[in-house]
């Protein structure tokens, strides 16, 4: 049986994606802030529990001194490491703590929209090629991660028409 949860007035800044953190069994929310596409440093994390309570509303925070966090959109989990796709970077965070673990740049993007997480381990980031004022940038492409942190692009087409959603199991890298 399913439960529906509403969670409303709960000072969400325009919440771009949610990631259920089976671990701490606690829902993530990003938090964009503002305008998608600006670097102004103010987009936050949420964690809310399973019955729809706010367990932190800035659980990370781009406001701190120690955090980068920009238009935080996309969000996958691989061991204790939270990655959030942020513009043009990845921020990588502490799973449990939220500390900040280290950024790994794609400097040819320009919208870093989505994660996902293969079962090997391997993180995928969707670029959707869009550019401040949302028009397009040319940049639409899809990376992964290889060991060493390193982006490795995987295919850039304007035609994949500004990849958004990634899903990834042992076969196949879905594409929105």
């Amino acid at each position: 049986q399913q439960t529906s949860i509403t969670v409303a007035d709960v000072g969400f800044q325009t919440p771009e994606s949610a990631l259920h953190d089976a671990t701490s069994d606690l829902y993530l929310v990003s938090n964009i802030n503002g305008v998608p596409s600006a670097a102004d440093d103010n987009g936050f994390i949420s964690r809310v529990a399973p019955d729809g309570t706010v367990r932190s509303l800035k659980w990370i925070d781009g406001a701190a001194a120690d955090v980068t966090l920009n238009a935080p959109k996309g969000m996958g989990i691989v061991g204790d490491t939270l990655f959030v796709a942020d513009l043009n970077a990845v921020r990588l965070f502490h799973r449990d703590t939220g500390r900040p673990l280290g950024t790994r740049t794609i400097a040819a993007a320009t919208f870093l929209n989505d994660i996902a997480v293969g079962p090997d381990g391997t993180v995928y980031v969707s670029d959707s090629g869009l550019k401040p004022d949302f028009t397009a940038s040319g940049t639409d492409a899809v990376y992964r991660f290889d060991r060493a942190g390193n982006p490795v692009m995987l295919i850039a087409d304007t035609t994949l028409g500004r990849p958004n959603g990634l899903a990834a199991d042992s076969a196949t890298l879905t594409v929105v």
